[in-house]
Formats: structure tokens, sequence, C-alpha cells
């Protein structure tokens, strides 16, 4: 390897470490003005995540994931089952509320600019986790095989047949597969279940370890010299009092606002009903009922606009390059 080729892959090296970092130290003291649960709106997902996956255990010991049998075991579920009705609004709440507040906490980072060096691969992870998020919510809403549920999820699947036939061929063999409806119920469990919760975990670990390389984003008036206080115990705390404060509220609100399960489906049912998604696609679907974007023609256009809106979140550090900050 010659001088010069060694120079750029040191200097590749060194960009992706001063990105990852390989020498800092684990559970860094946290400065004292990140006390504010703003600064940790990243943290709460993370809260309405494991109360999912203890919930979702737990009434996995009654689903069935089989068109035959998904109703009925979740009716079960609902109405023999010890506070069963309960359980199923905790996860369906909870799962409001890690999309919410995944939102938010996009919204938070990008006005305070926090996807500018050196963090960009922390907000790339972030925002994977954020399509993850929402990947959590499509795959469970067809689970419980209701007439809302699984025609609002017939819409979603069959936009995808509007992208371009490679890209189309391999979600719909994902996704759904090719034995119809059993299949498809089977493919939305295993995704939610197994493959969302593990891709979710690992990028989870990714993004915690960058924190810790980078540490928390200073705001901009921050003056030299604030007091840093030790990760162990103060911030470990604070953080179970945050978690456990959220975790009451979404445990009254489920109690004071119990779920009603919709009608099973049929394709008797699904003709008389107007499908439409779950409030956090109500976006996509409003734009798809822009005049302009009617007809097949129009379908291909709007999919496209949204994917592209995607990708420039996705990619915002390279397209807001720079270390200013506002």
């Amino acid at each position: 390897m010659t001088a010069e080729s060694r120079g750029y892959l040191n200097r590749l090296l060194s960009w992706f470490d001063t990105r990852l970092g390989l020498s800092y130290q684990l559970l860094r003291p946290v400065p004292s003005y990140a006390i504010s649960p703003f600064y940790w709106l990243g943290a709460l997902p993370v809260v309405a995540f494991l109360i999912q996956g203890v919930s979702g255990v737990m009434m996995m010991l009654y689903y069935v994931p089989s068109p035959a049998e998904a109703y009925t075991s979740t009716q079960y579920i609902f109405d023999r089952v010890y506070y069963g009705r309960f359980l199923e609004t905790v996860h369906l709440y909870t799962a409001y509320a890690m999309i919410m507040l995944a939102f938010t906490h996009m919204m938070r980072d990008y006005f305070v600019s926090v996807h500018k060096k050196p963090r960009e691969l922390m907000w790339i992870v972030g925002m994977i986790m954020g399509f993850v998020t929402l990947g959590f919510g499509f795959t469970g809403y067809l689970l419980p095989w209701t007439v809302v549920s699984k025609s609002a999820t017939d819409v979603g699947v069959g936009m995808i047949a509007a992208l371009p036939p490679p890209i189309s061929s391999l979600i719909s063999f994902l996704i759904v597969g090719s034995g119809g409806d059993s299949t498809e119920l089977l493919r939305f469990y295993d995704l939610h279940v197994v493959v969302l919760p593990a891709v979710l975990l690992v990028l989870l670990t990714a993004k915690l370890y960058m924190l810790e390389v980078h540490g928390i984003s200073e705001p901009t008036n921050t003056a030299k010299g604030t007091t840093q206080i030790a990760f162990f115990p103060d911030v470990a705390i604070y953080l179970m009092e945050l978690a456990a404060i959220f975790g009451a509220a979404m445990l009254l609100v489920s109690a004071v606002f119990p779920l009603t399960l919709p009608p099973p489906y049929t394709p008797e049912s699904a003709s008389q009903f107007i499908p439409q998604p779950d409030w956090y696609f109500l976006w996509i679907y409003q734009i798809l009922k822009i005049s302009i974007f009617e007809g097949s023609r129009g379908l291909p256009v709007a999919l496209s606009i949204v994917t592209l809106a995607f990708i420039l979140i996705l990619l915002l550090p390279f397209i807001d390059p720079g270390t200013t900050r506002t």
C-alpha cells in the first residue's frame, strides 16, 4: 500500500473514529443543563418499548396468528383473561405514545441542530429507528384481524404495487409472501414480535454507544464550566423517575379509556367499510386524496414524493452540513 493510499485510509478511519469513538468511557457524567425532560425525549420511547415488550409477551400466551383464530383469540384476551382488556389497552396506548414521542424527539433535535458534526451518524441511526417504530405500528395494526385493521392494511399493501416492480416485488415478498391471508398474517406477526424488535435493539445499542462517545449536545448559549453530574446514582435515579411518571400516566389513561374491540373481518363487512389508516399514517392518506394524485398514474407520483421526503430527512446531516448550530 502506497503512502498516499494509507493517507486516504487513515483519514477515512479518523472520520469514523471521530463519529463513533473507540476510547471514550462509558456512563460519562451528564451536564447539569441536561436534567430536563426535553433532553430525554429519546429515552421515553425506550420505556414505551419495554412496556410493549412485557404486555406483548403476555398477550402472546393467548394470541393465535391465523385468520381463523386471530380475532377469536384477541376477543378471548378482552373478555376472559383477567385484566385482558386493560392489557390490550396499555399495549396500544404505549405504541401510540412511542410513535408520538419519537416524532417529538426528532423535531426537537432538528430545531436545535443536533444532526450536525460530529453527530451525523446518530441522526441517521435515530431516523432508521423512527422508521422501525412506524413498522411496529403497521405490522401490529393487522394482528387483531378486525374489519378496521384488515381493511386498512389491505389498502397499505395495495399501495406497494404502485412502486417500481423490483421494489414492489421484494417488499411484497418480505411482508406478505405468496400464500394469501394466512401467510400475510404470519409474516406480519413474525415481523412484529421478532424481526423489528431485534433490529430496534441493535440500532438502540449503536445509538447509546454514540451518545456515550459524543455526550449530550450542549445548547448554543451554555456558559463554560457547566457542572457535571455523575450518571450513577443521580442521573440514573432521575431517569427512573421519568420512566415511573410515564408508566403511571400510561396505566392511568388505559384504565380511564379502555379499548372497544371492533367487529371481526369478513369480506362482507369489509365491503361496507371505508378503510383509512391509523392516525400516524393519515398524512400519507391525505396526500393521496389530493386531486392531482388520484388515479393509477397519480399514485406512483405521490408515493415517490413521500419516499423522497423520507430520504431527505434521513440525509439531513449531509444536506445541512457544518458545525454552526442555531
